[in-house]
């Protein structure tokens, strides 16, 4: 995943617990001078996305308290389209939360992809329970494709059976 000016972010996941855990990140170490991403969700049932670095300057889209409970599937989303400047959050297919996160960018150079975990956590703050179809776009998906993708909980791949085999159409 090289930098991109506009990204979403998107995973299903069946959390073990609710704490402070990451989804997905990719911050360049100490202050980025604003550089980067990071996706996660707290101990009160909140969703977070953040664009800029651990350090140093960064802004955040925070969703209200309780949205999710563990252990059961849900499908997270994160975007942020470089054109509007806004930052959204969506779970299970509906938007929950959009801001303005202003001129930041989730370009972070040549630092790794890390999920599950972000850069400079502890391993209190890995990301405990089951994660499928993780996937990272180069682009803000829109409100029509994020539904799409969630597929009214299950997903967007299609089953195919033809006589006596079962396949899967994206």
């Amino acid at each position: 995943a090289g930098d991109v000016t506009s990204i979403t972010v998107s995973a299903w996941l069946n959390p073990y617990q609710l704490a402070w855990d990451v989804i997905a990140s990719k911050v360049p170490a100490g202050n980025s001078g604003g550089k980067g991403w990071e996706f996660r969700y707290a101990s009160d049932g909140s969703i977070r996305f953040r664009l800029g670095g651990q350090n140093g300057s960064n802004t955040e889209v925070d969703t209200p308290v309780g949205q999710f409970t563990s252990g059961s599937w849900h499908h997270f989303v994160a975007s942020y389209s470089k054109d509007s400047k806004i930052g959204k959050i969506y779970l299970n297919g509906s938007m929950l939360r959009a801001e303005n996160m202003g001129t930041r960018t989730p370009a972070a150079g040549n630092v790794k992809v890390r999920i599950g975990t972000g850069i400079n956590r502890n391993t209190t703050n890995r990301f405990r329970g089951l994660m499928d179809d993780f996937r990272i776009y180069d682009r803000a998906l829109t409100d029509a494709e994020v539904s799409t993708v969630y597929g009214d909980g299950n997903g967007d791949f299609t089953l195919v059976r033809t006589g006596n085999q079962l396949s899967f159409k994206k």
